[in-house]
């Protein structure tokens, strides 16, 4: 069993000097991602790994996570990624598929409109998320995944999916 919770960075600055890639958490993106946390915590529990794209918003969205995620004794593990910068749905999933197999539950912390393509994805598989529009801010999805530790080619048919947000 294999889980893959996927989340979209929280509320940043609409502009930033330097572009988009730099924008940073503004105070209610970091409250957004403090209440994910404290819902991931409650409904699916902590993750084995965090991945997140190397945009600050990300970045800041991922090192809050694992600040509200972690065991006071350890941190948890952050690969940071340059190629989640803005990935497709079909990247994000290669990525996902060519992670530590070990690792039991990955956290992504991406960008739309590549995350909630694919949640859209997973969600197509239960009526009551059949009308998924999209992540808002810190919005995020957990799913399970009948795969063997090596093998993550499977990630594309869930077992089971919970949605933070009712569908809208």
């Amino acid at each position: 069993m294999r889980r893959i919770t996927l989340v979209r960075h929280g509320y940043a600055a609409p502009h930033a000097e330097g572009g988009d890639y730099v924008r940073p958490l503004e105070d209610r993106g970091r409250r957004e991602v403090t209440r994910t946390a404290m819902a991931l915590l409650t409904r699916v529990g902590a993750p084995s790994m965090i991945l997140a794209s190397t945009a600050v918003r990300t970045t800041q969205t991922a090192i809050l996570l694992n600040e509200r995620l972690s065991a006071p004794e350890a941190t948890l593990p952050i690969v940071f990624e340059r190629s989640l910068y803005h990935a497709d749905w079909s990247h994000l999933l290669e990525v996902l598929q060519a992670s530590d197999g070990a690792m039991p539950h990955l956290l992504l912390v991406g960008h739309n409109p590549g995350i909630s393509d694919l949640a859209l994805r997973w969600s197509r598989h239960f009526p009551e998320y059949a009308d998924f529009q999209g992540f808002g801010t810190a919005g995020w999805c957990s799913a399970t995944f009948a795969t063997a530790a090596a093998d993550l080619s499977g990630l594309s048919a869930p077992l089971g999916v919970f949605f933070s947000r009712a569908p809208s």
